[in-house]
């Protein structure tokens, strides 16, 4: 990855924690942490940071924030395909211009340290949850990742025991073991995957809440907000309640959209909407264009399906691939911690956002391209279609008309003579086209 990042690093935090004492608090640690890298990173990035961080941090100070969000290509050319050190340029700068989109803080809250004081693990909740302060601020975007542990034969069937969800700005909004569904002494867990999630049995009988009860904690926190995740589907699988998420979120926005007056247009109607568009600051013009507008917002973003992130949707890259390939941040060196995974699945929404909203304009504006043509291409099959029946009933009438006009005549003949002459009427009769 040819990117150097030793103050994300294992050993990095390691000394740290070790010079910052056990028994001091973590959010202590930690500003004392960010205060120390501000500090030199004010004064001379050289001394304290790695090269590749120093440049990042000249790259931001001498970058206007406009440039810093314009859309970057993502995918290597083809022609370094078979050039390793052109390719290695050209991640190393995707890598220098993500990053630089980050706040310096967000990028430390994804450093693993210690969540409890010793004190606080002997008392209500365990070392390894995340503590959520009273002042972390609700976002209309957040983050979420579930830990699964096994049930049934071999431990192939999922359940959750883990869940958390960040902000925005990567603060612990929710973070909760959770017992499974009817079994609170966990018999039934077969396999609690301890090598990947840290989760014990002890754990979940010690500090874990019933799932009804972390479900419904869950709808409260989550509706009305977008949700972030890696492979999130397998999360709501867990979770149980993506289907009223999904349907509080749509609510919710159209209960935020401006209600017009209706094609009626009644006196007392327009006055109300003139008001909310006053007090909405909307232009007549905003006013005309808002008018009926259908609710279209995106109510989760999956990292494992943006085709930003992929060569190939079918086998999408891990998480920990993704932070390495786009960040150049190493996560997930032993256990994994849900509260970091969410993190990291914000940073990299945050880094690829502006790359993202271009993407989905993109395949907005085509879809409504395919969506004209389809229409233009049904209109002409319609006209076809009328002008073959028209055609169609134009000979028809012309064949009738003639037919019924010859058959007339003759017959009006055969009346008038005698029957001697009905060879001659025969004959007549035989050689008319239209018989």
């Amino acid at each position: 990855l040819n990117a150097e990042n030793s103050s994300t690093s294992p050993s990095a935090t390691k000394s740290a924690h070790a010079s910052n004492g056990a028994n001091e608090s973590t959010d202590e640690a930690n500003k004392s942490f960010v205060l120390k890298y501000q500090k030199s990173s004010s004064s001379n990035p050289a001394n304290d940071l790695s090269p590749f961080e120093a440049q990042i941090e000249k790259y931001r100070n001498s970058t206007a924030k406009k440039q810093l969000f314009e859309c970057i290509d993502l995918v290597p050319p083809a022609s370094t395909n078979h050039d390793l050190e052109r390719r290695k340029l050209f991640w190393n700068d995707v890598r220098l211009k993500l990053r630089a989109r980050l706040p310096k803080e967000f990028l430390f809250k994804l450093i693993p340290h210690s969540h409890q004081t010793q004190q606080e693990n002997n008392a209500k909740k365990s070392g390894k949850l995340h503590k959520i302060q009273p002042s972390t601020k609700h976002t209309d975007i957040v983050a979420m990742d579930c830990e699964m542990v096994g049930m049934g034969r071999d431990g192939h069937i999922s359940i959750l025991a883990r869940v958390s969800i960040v902000n925005y700005h990567g603060d612990v909004l929710y973070d909760k073991f959770v017992q499974p569904i009817g079994d609170p002494k966990c018999s039934k867990i077969t396999d609690f995957r301890e090598d990947i999630t840290g989760i014990t049995k002890h754990d979940l009988l010690a500090y874990g809440i019933p799932f009804e009860q972390c479900q419904q904690e869950l709808i409260e926190l989550l509706t009305g907000k977008t949700i972030i995740g890696q492979a999130i589907d397998n999360d709501f699988a867990a979770i149980k309640c993506s289907g009223v998420l999904r349907k509080r979120f749509y609510q919710k926005q159209k209960q935020k959209t401006v209600s017009f007056a209706d094609e009626d247009g009644e006196g007392e109607e327009e006055e109300e909407d003139a008001q909310k568009a006053k007090l909405k600051g909307l232009s007549k013009r905003k006013l005309k264009g808002l008018q009926y507008k259908k609710v279209n917002l995106p109510w989760c973003f999956d990292t494992a399906k943006c085709e930003l992130l992929h060569d190939d949707l079918m086998r999408p890259r891990s998480l920990k691939f993704l932070l390495e390939l786009f960040l150049g941040v190493h996560i997930q060196n032993e256990e994994h911690d849900s509260v970091i995974d969410a993190i990291s699945t914000m940073a990299i929404y945050r880094a690829i956002l502006p790359e993202v909203k271009e993407h989905l304009k993109m395949k907005k504006k085509q879809k409504e391209e395919l969506e004209e043509k389809q229409k233009r291409n049904e209109q002409r099959r319609e006209e076809a279609k009328a002008r073959r029946a028209k055609i169609a009933e134009n000979r028809s009438a012309i064949s009738n008309y003639a037919y019924n006009n010859d058959l007339d005549r003759l017959l009006e003949q055969f009346d008038a003579r005698t029957g001697c002459i009905k060879d001659n009427f025969d004959a007549q009769l035989l050689s008319n086209p239209y018989k």
